[in-house]
């Protein structure tokens, strides 16, 4: 029986799915979703395996359960589901357009928290099921077991699945009807800061550098750092624990783990109800005035306006205006933009580990700075992409029904779309830069090295922008429930794919000079290789991101007319 709030969208499946209803486009854009899909399972069904063969090699040295590999890697889906569900559940119970007509509708609580909840879970566990599926198989396959495993392993991540949902539900709940609606943004970031000073204080714990395994004492807490997963109050041993009796039969008993996650499940889904049952309404309330509660501030109606009327005209001040406006108001943004700098310090923060190269021997100095250069490049690269794929790409499609009105000012699609790209190409520009810099400051890496790379990654920036806005534009949505669905969509995956494509190539021409400056006995000019490098890269982005935002400039032309 299908709850009648996802009723909607079941019947949109299934026309999508109709002949009479699919369109050539249609049908390319899912058979590349699921040739790309069928590659990645292929991939992670192949390293799984390869990863345990190691794994089983180096069993005569020290005896590894099938638990622990499994809890090490169930511990992070566990986070990385609840965050998602964190996310929808604010989008989809407090911020969805079909709120208003479904709470003045004759539908029960139950029927309510039934379809939205299904949505939530739905929307974050069916990719980690897929992919989830190829890693289970390849344990069944390399400890030989029987059907019965891989009949009940899927089973037992349904309620590994319900609980962060559930746990979702509730604090979004909780915390939209508790905070004011004025202060949510504040308390939003002094939680994350705390979230990530908390990390940043485990990953100094942990000090992997080389002087870390000097005495058995600093072994033996290394170990018992390691060893968290494995916790008993952790559902992913609770699962780990379900799956290694299933895999290595007779080496604990399943009944306690088993009964932990259902009942878990079944109870945290009962509070979610009751949370759902009589806090929603008036959370709901709460969040319906932050609209009526944002003021303008001096810095948007003051600073931005003096800085922006001396390089622009009147109107194109009040586009940036609006477009920093909705970059401060949207909470969710905020909140992402937060976690990416923070994960981008406690990266940096590790580099200076692997940075200490004082203790290699001479030869291998070059070649390991050499790599650390590389791979913070590559780094950075992939963060500024991360931004793009969640800020950048809806840009466009934020403007939401809004975009008829602007289509109809003064205003050209060109123009438009330039601002969009110079709005959001100096700050990603600028924090690529700053990360880049401290970086390679930490590697150890020369000041015309530096200066290399950071020419390199203004021009990644670049690409990576123009290629967002583009194909933004060209894959653009106006009409959305809430913002975090825009994120995952068929063009945002373009988006990805092409952007780690860009960056591969750009990122060539440096491995090249790098390695032929560092590891080779040539005798080449380092100036002219250098600027020939660079003026491939600067060309190679400059010619993707004016293809992506003419292409994208003529597919919004046509859906206008």
């Amino acid at each position: 029986m299908i709850p009648l709030v996802l009723k909607p969208k079941y019947w949109g499946l299934l026309n999508r799915w109709r002949k009479a209803s699919r369109s050539k486009n249609d049908l390319r854009q899912d058979l590349l979703m699921a040739l790309f899909c069928i590659g990645l399972i292929i991939l992670l069904f192949v390293g799984t395996l390869d990863v345990l063969k190691h794994l089983q090699l180096l069993s005569n040295m020290a005896y590894l359960s099938a638990a622990q590999p499994l809890a090490l890697f169930l511990l992070p889906l566990m986070a990385m589901l609840f965050l998602s569900g964190l996310v929808i559940s604010i989008g989809t119970l407090f911020m969805s357009k079909d709120l208003d007509l479904l709470l003045a509708a004759p539908l029960s609580t139950t029927s309510l928290f039934m379809g939205k909840f299904l949505y939530v879970l739905l929307s974050t566990a069916w990719m980690p099921f897929l992919f989830m599926t190829p890693v289970l198989i390849a344990f069944g396959l390399s400890y030989k077991v029987s059907l019965l495993y891989y009949f009940l392993s899927p089973l037992l991540l349904l309620p590994y699945f319900i609980i962060p949902t559930a746990l979702a539900v509730i604090i979004s709940t909780i915390f939209v009807l508790l905070v004011p609606a004025n202060r949510t943004k504040e308390v939003l970031l002094i939680t994350v800061i705390i979230i990530l000073g908390a990390l940043a204080s485990l990953v100094d714990l942990l000090d992997l550098s080389p002087t870390s395994f000097d005495s058995a004492s600093q072994m033996l807490r290394m170990i018992s750092i390691l060893s968290l997963p494995d916790n008993n109050w952790l559902p992913s041993n609770w699962l780990a624990r379900c799956l290694q009796e299933l895999l290595e039969p007779g080496t604990q008993d399943i009944l306690p783990p088993l009964l932990l996650l259902f009942f878990s499940a079944g109870a945290l889904s009962a509070l979610a109800y009751l949370v759902l049952e009589i806090l929603h309404a008036k959370a709901h309330s709460c969040s319906s005035s932050i609209k009526q509660r944002f003021r303008s501030t001096p810095f948007s109606q003051g600073i931005l306006s003096h800085l922006c009327a001396a390089q622009f005209e009147q109107r194109m001040v009040a586009l940036l205006g609006k477009e920093l406006k909705i970059c401060v108001r949207d909470i969710a943004q905020t909140l992402q933009i937060v976690v990416l700098v923070g994960l981008c310090i406690i990266y940096l923060y590790n580099l200076k580990i692997f940075g200490n190269v004082q203790d290699l021997p001479l030869h291998m100095r070059s070649t390991w700075q050499s790599f650390l250069l590389i791979g913070n490049l590559m780094m950075e690269s992939f963060v500024v992409t991360a931004i793009c794929t969640r800020f950048v790409y809806p840009s466009i499609s934020l403007e939401g029904a809004a975009f008829w009105l602007l289509s109809s000012s003064p205003l050209s699609i060109r123009e438009f779309m330039e601002l969009k790209f110079w709005f959001w190409f100096i700050p990603v520009a600028a924090l690529a830069g700053i990360f880049l810099a401290i970086g390679n400051y930490m590697v150890g890496t020369g000041f015309y090295i530096l200066l290399i790379s950071f020419a390199t990654a203004l021009a990644i920036c670049y690409g990576v922008v123009g290629l967002a806005i583009g194909l933004g534009a060209y894959w653009a949505n106006f009409d959305w429930e809430h913002p975090s669905q825009l994120a995952a969509s068929f063009g945002s995956l373009m988006f990805m794919l092409l952007s780690v494509a860009l960056i591969l190539m750009s990122i060539l021409p440096v491995v090249m000079f790098v390695v032929v400056q560092h590891e080779t006995t040539l005798e080449i000019s380092r100036l002219p290789s250098a600027l020939t490098g660079l003026a491939l890269l600067i060309a190679l982005n400059y010619l993707s991101a004016r293809l992506a935002l003419e292409l994208g400039e003529r597919k919004l032309i046509e859906r206008m007319h």
